[in-house]
């Protein structure tokens, strides 16, 4: 029974790897067309600056930490939607973002390849974030006293993860640091600091 439990698991894991490839071509695929117009995979928007996590770095956390787990992904300003995808092989994965056409670019993907995840176009601080478990964020700028207020209102004692090291939460309580190819993701846990 052990052995075929076991077997299960590889297979799931083996499908969700292959699903996974799938996200990083297409992105790959997405960032050319960028690059074939002169353009970069970042640029300022109407609320901050777009520019992507690394994938590899990102799924390597989602699978250490078995966000499978967890009842709800919420990526913070989630840009073209790349993390929002592949949290959905996962768990219900959703992104907020602010740019129309960073929101459109998400879904045109996410419908392409089939997958199942939400994305809405507007400010993460009108949404209801006691339904999610798990916030992601790659943040541009100093973390706002508002922000970190509305996760200690709405989702205390529940984790954010942020990625790389150049802005921090103030408020929040720090976790532990996940290394990926020196890239850092740092849990923090929604309570405050004690």
């Amino acid at each position: 029974m052990k052995q075929l439990i076991n077997n299960h698991v590889l297979i799931h894991r083996m499908d969700r790897l292959e699903q996974f490839n799938r996200i990083k071509a297409r992105y790959r695929e997405f960032e050319r067309e960028l690059l074939s117009q002169g353009k970069l995979p970042m640029r300022s928007t109407n609320t901050g600056f777009w520019g992507t996590a690394d994938m590899e770095a990102v799924f390597h956390l989602f699978e250490t930490l078995h966000l499978e787990n967890d009842k709800g992904f919420l990526d913070l300003g989630s840009g073209d939607g790349r993390i929002v995808l592949v949290a959905s092989l996962f768990t219900y994965a959703q992104g907020v973002e602010s740019d129309p056409e960073l929101v459109d670019q998400g879904e045109e993907i996410r419908q392409e390849l089939g997958l199942k995840a939400d994305f809405i176009c507007a400010d993460f601080l009108s949404l209801d974030l006691s339904k999610f478990d798990f916030f992601f964020i790659n943040p541009d700028h100093r973390f706002e006293e508002a922000f970190e207020d509305k996760l200690l209102q709405e989702a205390k004692g529940k984790r954010l993860f942020v990625y790389n090291i150049v802005f921090a939460p103030e408020k929040l309580r720090k976790g532990k640091t996940y290394w990926h190819d020196q890239i850092p993701i740092t849990e923090y846990v929604i309570e405050p600091k004690g």
